[in-house]
């Protein structure tokens, strides 16, 4: 097997994109492990029931609940950015990552020690939401760069089931528009 087909297969079975994120971190907000919901958790849960019901309507029905999740989703990123608020968080940066369902890799410019626990928050610039991806994460790797900078490797941890699930089809919607620019050329 030809690396790039063990590449694409290794990316197909592990759920795994490289993208353009915006994003930013911070120490782990106790919240979620509290189980406190949140705007983003709330969205993540409407979001996944709406794509099951979605299946069962009409062309009509799809375009009113399609048109409606647009809305919430706008409405959403706002509340969450507001409530987000300064506290803790660095500042919001676009990086070039490898992210999959498990976690993501990218270029960072400071060091986190191996084990620390961050809470990773991002939206996908080749995605039209814009409602974040707010996840617990632990740092696996903090490899020096040679021009300077870490490579940063950050595991999901304790995602609930719907977030998973966005993330999930997110992901599966990315590969296969990946492979299809890449069967194009």
């Amino acid at each position: 097997m030809s690396h790039a087909a063990k590449t694409n297969d290794n990316q197909r079975r592990h759920y795994r994109v490289d993208v353009t994120l915006e994003m930013r971190m911070r120490a782990a907000d106790p919240r979620h492990a509290s189980g406190k919901s949140d705007a983003i958790d709330r969205f993540t849960e409407l979001h996944s029931a709406a794509s099951r019901f979605r299946k069962e309507l009409s062309g009509a029905g799809r375009a009113f609940v399609d048109a409606l999740m647009a809305t919430v989703d706008d409405l959403t990123a706002e509340l969450a950015e507001k409530r987000a608020g300064p506290t803790g968080w660095c500042p919001k940066v676009v990086v070039e990552a490898d992210l999959s369902a498990g976690g993501v890799g990218f270029a960072w410019d400071t060091y986190h020690a191996l084990g620390t626990t961050l809470e990773v928050e991002f939206t996908v610039h080749e995605v039209d939401s814009s409602v974040p991806f707010r996840i617990p994460g632990v740092v696996r790797r903090c490899d020096q760069r040679g021009a300077g900078g870490f490579d940063l490797g950050v595991q999901f941890e304790e995602m609930p089931g719907p977030a998973q699930q966005r993330l999930v089809r997110m992901l599966l919607d990315l590969q296969r528009l990946q492979l299809r620019n890449r069967s194009r050329r």
